[in-house]
């Protein structure tokens, strides 16, 4: 396949997309008309490019397919069977992110190129590779997402771009995000930032920025991800796929913060985006029930409920099911599970784990269930405070500059020098992350 621009490393292909301030998704589209009338463009390397382009600027998503009509009678229409493998995958994530064609069985497509050369990844062709894993974690299979990408990185030498190796790190991260194993998201998602510069990184900045951030809040460690939210992506991401992992990052953390406001606003535009570009990966970002809980909390609960009641009716055939298996009437079920969800997001929002435990409740047809979450494992309960990392010292300080005191105020209380205050706050800057007093303050309170 041709090189092009957008099928460059990530670091390279970014930068020629921020150098006009037209709108990338109307620049995707502008090409992909021009190409349309002529001869076999659907077979280049430049097409293919420009169906990938879409998938991180889902503006341009529908236009893309309009082009491919299930209807054979229609002179667009073209057979999975008649595409080269490149555009099946790039239209497999297409159909991952928008449903659009309920007969094109894009799992089956990338796990079958993953099985066949996930095990040599050839140098300018690790675009299929990710292309192939990003389309099982927009399918909500994060297991496979997860195997898969441990096979692609264990493959990619030093003949591979770094661009391409911080991109399936970043996969990688995702995939044990969504799998439930934090630990190793963090790890991955903090490997894949250090790899490359945040500019070389542009939008795609905003995958391993969400995991860092969502991660270290279910740690307990809020300066950490405090850390990460100040390394800001690039305007343009307000524009690509990208910013909706980056806004439920920044609703996770004002939830755990107690900034309840900005939390369901950033849960919403979330939902918003989803909206205006058409593509329901509601089930992997689960914003009404994240933005009903922020609302929960700031005593909106019509707002709460209001949301809890649009998650629910995306369920309304399991509700259905339940109903006639228990021989109980359809409202009074609702009516039932619509409670214990509000009650249990006002019980366990604030807790580290929240973002777990909705992952939890979204393979439950029926909700959040406060019973299921008070019996929940210990360890899994049990919140992780970020300043257990704090020595006794270090928290007295900590606790009575969170309270506005000066140094010289904090030493007289405590009966130490200036200095060594001075010493225990540059150490507890350090380990929560934070630069300054008024951050400090933000985050101890």
């Amino acid at each position: 396949m041709e090189t092009t621009p957008f099928l460059a490393t990530p670091e390279r292909g970014e930068s020629s997309l921020h150098t006009d301030q037209k709108p990338v998704a109307s620049r995707i589209l502008a090409d992909l008309r021009t190409l349309v009338s002529v001869p076999n463009a659907r077979d280049s390397g430049r097409w293919t490019a420009l169906i990938l382009a879409s998938c991180d600027y889902p503006g341009a998503l529908r236009s893309v397919t309009d082009l491919y009509p299930c209807d054979e009678s229609s002179p667009l229409f073209t057979s999975p069977d008649d595409m080269g493998q490149g555009q099946r995958l790039a239209l497999g994530l297409v159909n991952a992110m928008t449903r659009a064609w309920p007969g094109f069985d894009h799992r089956a497509g990338a796990r079958d190129y993953l099985e066949d050369r996930g095990q040599q990844v050839i140098a300018g062709h690790e675009w299929m590779a990710a292309c192939a894993v990003r389309t099982l974690l927009f399918s909500d299979r994060s297991a496979d997402a997860a195997r898969y990408a441990d096979v692609v990185h264990s493959t990619l030498g030093e003949r591979n771009p770094v661009g391409w190796r911080a991109r399936i790190t970043s996969l990688r991260a995702s995939a044990a995000l969504l799998d439930g194993d934090v630990q190793a998201a963090v790890d991955l998602g903090e490997r894949a930032l250090r790899m490359m510069q945040p500019r070389r990184w542009g939008t795609r900045i905003g995958e391993p920025l969400s995991v860092a951030v969502i991660g270290n809040v279910i740690l307990g460690r809020l300066g950490t991800a405090a850390h990460y939210l100040r390394t800001a992506p690039s305007a343009v991401i307000e524009e690509s796929s990208h910013a909706l992992w980056y806004r439920y990052a920044l609703g996770t953390f004002y939830l755990s913060t107690g900034n309840h406001r900005g939390a369901a606003e950033s849960f919403m535009s979330c939902g918003r985006s989803l909206a205006e570009w058409g593509i329901p990966l509601d089930d992997i970002c689960e914003w009404r029930l994240s933005a009903a809980a922020a609302y929960q909390l700031a005593g909106e609960r019509d707002i709460a409920a209001h949301l809890v009641d649009l998650a629910l009716r995306e369920r309304l055939d399991e509700i259905r099911k339940s109903a006639a298996d228990g021989d109980e009437s359809l409202n009074r079920i609702y009516r039932a599970t619509r409670e214990s969800t509000l009650s249990a997001l006002s019980e366990f929002s604030s807790e580290p784990d929240f973002y777990l435990m909705l992952r939890d409740m979204c393979g439950d047809g029926l909700g959040l269930s406060a019973a299921k979450f008070a019996a929940r494992p210990a360890a899994m309960s049990r919140p992780i405070s970020f300043l257990a990392t704090l020595t006794d010292s270090e928290l007295k300080v900590a606790s009575l500059v969170g309270q506005g005191r000066h140094n010289k105020e904090v030493a007289r209380e405590l009966n130490i020098t200036t200095s060594t205050v001075e010493q225990h706050l540059t150490r507890v800057y350090r380990k929560l992350g934070v630069r300054n007093r008024r951050e400090l303050r933000s985050v101890v309170s």
